[in-house]
């Protein structure tokens, strides 16, 4: 059919004309425009005049010229006798755009490359659109990171989880989408699995689901605390279809509260020594201090008053020496 077109047939150039929001151009052995379409010119920038008799590679950036792309991709075209690719590619004003490219090789009677017909669509709306979105998912999975976070979802009729990449952080193990409820009760801690187990059936019965917490077995053999929240949607019948939620790494937090648990275990045994053992040897000195008072204490008496007065200091001494050492601990 390009054959025949070269030779002047209307039937081609008037079908190619008529199609405004694809670049079809012509161009021979040699990657010589010979020909192109309405479409080619709003695309590109340049009408007919202009660019007929030019090399195609002016519709590629400056590095991927020197790269010898354009030649790169006719070679391989020659070799498939099709290529498809994308990239930025530049307009007659300077300005790139996002394109989707086909070359497809025509031959002559003899089956030799006489050409090629490239097909180019303008896609940088959908470029920008990806763009965007992997701009969103790049920021989404940097706050799972900060968060110690990960999201994931459990199809309930093909029991398939899917989880982000955040996941491998926490699990430090890939957990591909093949994974399944069985699966992933195995890196719960052994523990916890009837915990985590009976919590699930609860939620999946009551169709309510309520925050919880247990612990997993990582790949490197350490156990952390994780915290899961999820939704879960049911048909019209009430069955459940599917579940979306998060799973947040909060051993930290975890650690945190024990060792603030521990503290405030070793200030009640602090104050405990105080309000008991600290007063009763107060009261032992104090009450060795009262019978100094009396003017028939004899001499022996005192000594072993004095003794005893001795004792209870030590005794208080180590005692205040033990709630000091608690205070550092």
């Amino acid at each position: 059919m390009v054959d025949h077109y070269r030779k002047g047939d209307y039937s081609f150039s008037h079908f190619a004309e008529n199609i405004e929001d694809y670049a079809i151009i012509l161009l021979n052995a040699d990657g010589i425009v010979e020909d192109w379409n309405k479409g080619a010119e709003n695309i590109k920038g340049y009408n007919a005049t202009e660019i007929i008799g030019e090399n195609f590679n002016v519709f590629y950036t400056a590095e991927d010229r020197k790269n010898k792309v354009p030649e790169y991709l006719l070679d391989l075209a020659k070799k498939n006798g099709k290529v498809k690719t994308e990239g930025w590619r530049v307009r007659k004003d300077s300005t790139k755009f996002w394109g989707s490219i086909s070359i497809t090789v025509t031959k002559n009677d003899h089956e030799q490359v006489d050409g090629f017909i490239k097909i180019t669509r303008d896609l940088s709306e959908r470029k920008k659109s990806e763009d965007l979105l992997k701009q969103k998912n790049a920021m989404l999975l940097e706050a799972e990171r900060a968060a110690r976070m990960c999201s994931w979802t459990w199809d309930l009729e093909s029991d398939i989880f899917g989880w982000s990449e955040s996941a491998f952080d926490i699990f430090n193990i890939n957990l591909d989408y093949r994974l399944n409820y069985e699966k992933f009760i195995r890196v719960i801690y052994s523990e916890d699995r009837a915990f985590v187990k009976q919590t699930v059936g609860d939620i999946l019965r009551t169709k309510q689901f309520k925050e919880f917490s247990f612990r997993i077995l990582a790949a490197n053999k350490k156990v952390k605390d994780v915290t899961c929240i999820a939704k879960i949607t049911f048909d019209e019948e009430g069955v459940p279809l599917r579940a979306i939620g998060t799973l947040q790494d909060v051993t930290e937090k975890h650690n945190y509260i024990r060792h603030i648990e521990a503290k405030n275990r070793k200030l009640e045994e602090i104050a405990q020594m105080q309000s008991h053992s600290v007063r009763s040897h107060i009261a032992n000195i104090l009450g060795v201090c009262e019978i100094f008072d009396f003017d028939n204490v004899n001499e022996n008496e005192k000594t072993e008053l004095v003794k005893e007065l001795g004792e209870a200091t030590k005794k208080l001494d180590n005692i205040t020496r033990d709630i000091v050492m608690k205070t550092y601990e």
